[in-house]
């Protein structure tokens, strides 16, 4: 009786409990704040995205629906209403395109090869033939040998010709002597220099246009008109006998039969027409041709009531009837959709290498994007429906020229960089196309400006840059605008095209202003780094560089000079020098929480890693990263700083502690495991962090050296850095053998400045003597510090000690 009331009372408590349960992750839900670095799904979160800001694009572009038809007439019939065109546009007139792309490919001159090589060819083959004929000849070239019948027994298929019992005869009485081959090789290059066609017939058809030449195998070009230096074969083989009696002496005219017979059977046609080379550029000729084209003008008279309809009529209503159609505005909105998330989705999934998978790839990014994307597009939509202007000094495109549209690539530029402000330039190019009736010039001056200003913004020192990069626009403006005119063949007065540069100079102050102020409320909203926050963090006056210096003066120069190191090497190889300086300052922050277990900070001071067991110091070691990164969030320094504390020691071996835990390990016991001694990492991801990485080792390790002298540091620097190397630590940073090699070289000169020597002051005597003489009351350093005697004496035993800190043996 007792078991089932049991059961009945742990049934209802556990009712209860799962009732306060549910009612606690209720009261939960309803008060938890939305946290974006906290999701399940990522991926679907950046679709939405794309696909919100789709839908808020399309409705900005599509606020102009076709509202248009036109009625389908047949030649000759009469027109029962006038028709006027909507907007401006361009006809194609395809009867006399046609007929100006027959006339471009009947222009295109025939194609000739001449091959200049036709001579060395032969002369390889008959030189290896008479070698491998005559007695005691030299060796001969066996990959030219046939491999039917031996080599003297078949003389013919060997020279590749059919010679003659008589000429044979003379041949072999000569013993193949080279010399007849003299006379053979001096004809044919007389012949083959002037060129020899296979069909003379086919080539005096061309007399009029004349022909290109192309020599082989040089690949040079030339146009001939005069054909008369060329023969065919005919001619050649007369030729070749008039040039042997010229050639052979009468004291050797036995030898005329085999060289006449020889040169006419290696004779072959050296300039031949090439075809297909031909027809490609006679089809090249067809597309160069441009549409032959007649404007309409928005308003004007299509056709007008009562009037015959002809092909012209019809060419026009046509193109009308593409350029507006009736349909559903629902239909014409969604359609627009999505051809607006096509082009995002492709654009977006550009940004990195595995797009938007890309975990680099932030909801925040996408957020800070789409919105710029949207604010230049209302501001493209409102130069859009602005009332024209009757002033004489602008034109109908002047307010399209003054939109700040690069403002947006300038500021996108600062804040993510030059490869995302390029797809960003494309898509905002893209839309203001969409918006502005598809016309090329409302592309490439929005396109040119953007890129323009990306590219002197991307590293921005200082505010005044952005500003600079404005006035860097405005000037490309000018230019664009200049040949948009010229290329469009417009020639407008004079007045009213200084008026559209002027809007387009003014488009790129206003870039430049909007910017300045602009990328501050970026940095504050979004919590970017960009370069302007990197210099204020680079500033020494910074809190959290105060109390490094109060705390751990030793870590603190050691990052000072890391940072001089690193920024060196950053200019060297075209890396972010700002980053990579800024990095270098904070990346051993997390040393202040234990700044005596670091040897730079235990001058005077027991080490007390002596009395700790290995494990023990590699922890404390190991925990300095883990401890930097907090601090860093705690400062706000921002993700790049992060990421350069995080990996700066890369998943790299502490390799003192290892190698002595490796000498007490007791197997009975437990093993030493190699991982509990690497840092977590992970390994440098950017050029910035792996200068910061190397930087960090080579500074340390160059105050070991006793005597610091160039060659010493030279191969310092250079062990340590084949160390990283070796290990794999560079292996997922953008790092080159070229930009190693520049940064051992930088680091080097570097370091010699920081060791440079003194010259040696006078002797201590001396010094004191005239010391006293003037400042006898004075206190003064009167002795050298002893320990500057015993440092070079105790080089060895500290360099162990320093070692510890390395994680180096």
């Amino acid at each position: 009786m007792l078991t089932p009331l049991r059961t009945i009372i742990s049934k209802r408590r556990n009712m209860v409990s799962l009732s306060s349960k549910r009612d606690a992750t209720t009261k939960d839900l309803l008060h938890r704040r939305i946290d974006w670095s906290i999701v399940k799904h990522p991926l679907a979160h950046k679709w939405t995205i794309i696909l919100l800001l789709s839908v808020v694009l399309s409705l900005i572009l599509s606020h102009r629906l076709p509202s248009y038809t036109y009625r389908h007439y047949l030649p000759s019939e009469i027109a029962s209403q006038d028709v006027k065109a909507p907007q401006d546009c361009l006809v194609e007139d395809i009867p006399s395109t046609l007929s100006k792309q027959t006339k471009a490919a009947e222009n295109v001159r025939a194609v000739y090869d001449f091959d200049l090589d036709i001579l060395g060819s032969i002369e390889r083959k008959l030189d290896n033939a008479f070698k491998v004929m005559s007695q005691g000849g030299g060796e001969a070239d066996k990959t030219l040998l046939t491999n039917d019948a031996p080599a003297k027994e078949n003389p013919a298929q060997l020279i590749g010709v059919e010679i003659s019992g008589a000429a044979l005869s003379v041949l072999k009485k000569k013993n193949f002597d080279p010399n007849i081959l003299t006379y053979i090789y001096r004809i044919l290059d007389t012949i083959f220099e002037q060129g020899v066609v296979g069909n003379r017939e086919l080539l005096m058809s061309e007399t009029d246009r004349g022909i290109v030449v192309t020599f082989f195998p040089t690949r040079e070009e030339t146009v001939i008109q005069d054909f008369s230096r060329f023969m065919d074969l005919a001619q050649a083989r007369s030729r070749v006998k008039k040039e042997a009696r010229l050639l052979i002496p009468s004291s050797e005219r036995s030898l005329e039969k085999p060289v006449v017979e020889i040169a006419d059977g290696l004779l072959r046609p050296n300039i031949t027409f090439n075809k297909s080379e031909t027809e490609e550029r006679k089809i090249a000729a067809r597309e160069a041709v441009k549409p032959v084209l007649f404007e309409i003008k928005k308003g004007e008279i299509i056709i007008r009531e009562g009037e015959k309809v002809t092909a012209e009529h019809l060419l026009k209503l046509a193109k009308l009837r593409q350029l507006k159609s009736d349909q559903n505005p629902t239909v014409y909105r969604l359609g627009t959709m999505l051809m607006v998330f096509l082009i995002l989705s492709i654009a977006f999934n550009f940004s990195g290498t595995e797009g938007l998978r890309n975990p680099q790839v932030k909801n925040k990014d996408l957020f800070f994007v789409g919105l710029m994307m949207i604010l230049l597009t209302i501001m493209i939509r409102m130069g859009d429906v602005a009332p024209e202007t009757n002033l004489r000094f602008l034109s109908e495109r002047s307010i399209f020229f003054a939109l700040p549209i690069a403002a947006g690539a300038i500021v996108v530029s600062v804040v993510l960089g030059l490869k995302q402000c390029l797809i960003f330039s494309v898509v905002i190019s893209i839309l203001s196309i969409m918006v502005l009736d598809y016309k090329i010039e409302y592309f490439l001056y929005p396109f040119i400006g953007s890129l323009i200003g990306a590219r002197e913004a991307v590293y921005c020192n200082q505010r005044s840059t952005l500003l600079k990069a404005g006035l860097w626009v405005g000037l490309a403006n000018i230019l664009v605008i200049l040949c948009l005119r010229v290329k469009l063949g417009d020639t407008p007065p004079i007045e009213t095209l200084v008026g559209d540069a002027a809007m387009g100079f003014l488009s790129g102050i206003l870039s430049g202003i909007i910017a300045a102020g602009f990328v501050p409320l970026i940095e504050v909203v979004f919590s970017y780094t960009t370069d302007i926050k990197l210099l204020e963090l680079g500033n020494l006056n910074h809190p959290l560089l105060k109390d490094l210096i109060l705390n751990a003066p030793g870590t603190y120069h050691h990052s000072i000079v890391t940072g001089s190191l690193v920024e060196a090497a950053a200019e060297a190889i075209g890396a972010n020098q700002l980053l990579a300086r800024v990095g270098a300052y904070y990346h051993d922050i997390g040393k202040m929480k234990t700044p005596l277990y670091f040897i730079e900070n235990q001058e005077g001071v027991e080490n007390r890693h002596d009395k700790l067991s290995p494990n023990m110091s590699s922890l404390i070691l190991l925990s300095h990263v883990k401890e930097g990164i907090e601090k860093a969030r705690e400062y706000k320094l921002g993700k790049v700083i992060s990421d350069i504390i995080q990996q700066h020691h890369g998943t790299n071996l502490i390799n003192y502690f290892y190698q002595k835990a490796k000498g007490k390990e007791n197997p009975s016991e437990a093993l030493v495991d190699e991982k509990d001694f690497r840092y977590p990492g992970p390994k440098p991801q950017n050029k910035e962090a792996a200068l910061v990485m190397l930087g960090d080792a080579v500074e340390a390790s160059s105050r070991i050296l006793t005597d610091p002298t160039p060659a010493r540091i030279q191969g310092l620097v250079q062990r340590t850095i084949n160390n990283f190397f070796t290990d794999g630590q560079l292996d997922e940073c953008e790092l080159t053998l070229k930009d190693l090699h520049l940064i051992a070289k930088s680091f080097t000169r570097v370091l010699i400045g920081v060791f440079h020597h003194r010259i040696k002051y006078p002797g201590k005597s001396s010094v004191y003597s005239s010391l006293h003489k003037y400042k006898q009351h004075e206190t003064l350093d009167q002795e050298f510090p002893k320990e500057g005697k015993n440092r070079l004496k105790n080089g060895e035993a500290n360099r162990e000690r320093d070692l510890r800190r390395l994680g180096m043996s």
